[in-house]
């Protein structure tokens, strides 16, 4: 899988993996709009694929509450609605904060190039989400305004009837790997990450140090944490140099 090295540095090194692969790519709307809307009734938007890709996980812009969400992916009718229920989320618990969550899909799905998906939600209580302007209508949300909640299933096999929901998009997209085939989810090698030159002084204000070279077919990520608290220490950035 593309990898991520974490490497926590006290001046002892420590590791954790990420399971994110390097070269996720993304559909959707990915800008945080500024207008909030909120409605219980199940939506969805319509995005084309750029390209062949297996969708993982869908992330949603939200302003924070309580209750449970579901998240979906739907195919493409002929009469450019949601159709067809294509892969899903489990219900999850809607973070209190702001801001983007991303929910993994049970199974991920195979999409091929300019399919149009549909990315569906519906929240147990009123959360607002971000909306913008869509000058295209069939690239306008979707909604079945008699659907909750409290219908059963909360985001049935087919999406139903609906109706022009809010007037514009919404702040939804999916991660995908390009490709194609189910994603890598083999961590990188070595599983414990060890110093090749360990935490050394440059000068007064300057530390480097050097990871052991880690190896994955999907390419590696290093991060160094500076732990210690004190001032002037600072975390690197994910990024493909070993060397911090």
């Amino acid at each position: 899988m593309s990898g991520k090295l974490f490497c926590l540095i006290s001046f002892v090194l420590l590791l954790a993996l990420t399971t994110g692969v390097a070269n996720a790519e993304t559909v959707g709307i990915t800008t945080v709009f500024p207008e909030s809307y909120d409605s219980l009734s199940r939506r969805a938007v319509p995005f084309p694929m750029p390209e062949d890709g297996t969708i993982t996980s869908v992330a949603m812009y939200h302003d924070g509450g309580s209750g449970d969400m579901i998240l979906a992916v739907y195919d493409n009718g002929g009469d450019d609605k949601p159709n067809d229920r294509i892969a899903i989320t489990a219900e999850t618990a809607t973070t209190l904060s702001a801001g983007w969550q991303t929910i993994d899909l049970i199974t991920p799905v195979e999409v091929s190039t300019g399919a149009r998906i549909w990315l569906a939600w519906v929240y147990e209580n009123e959360i607002t989400h971000r909306v913008g302007e869509c000058d295209e209508e069939w690239g306008r949300a979707k909604t079945d305004p008699e659907r909750t909640w409290s219908d059963i299933p909360r985001m049935p096999a087919t999406f139903g009837s609906c109706l022009l929901g809010h007037n514009g998009t919404s702040s939804i997209y999916a991660n995908y790997t390009p490709g194609g085939g189910p994603p890598d989810t083999e961590p990188p090698e070595p599983l414990t990450a060890t110093w090749d030159s360990v935490p050394s002084a440059v000068d007064q204000s300057t530390i480097t140090m050097t990871a052991t070279e880690a190896t994955d077919p999907s390419g590696v990520q290093y991060y160094f944490d500076e732990t210690s608290g004190n001032p002037g220490g600072d975390d690197s950035d994910w990024q493909m140099s070993r060397t911090a």
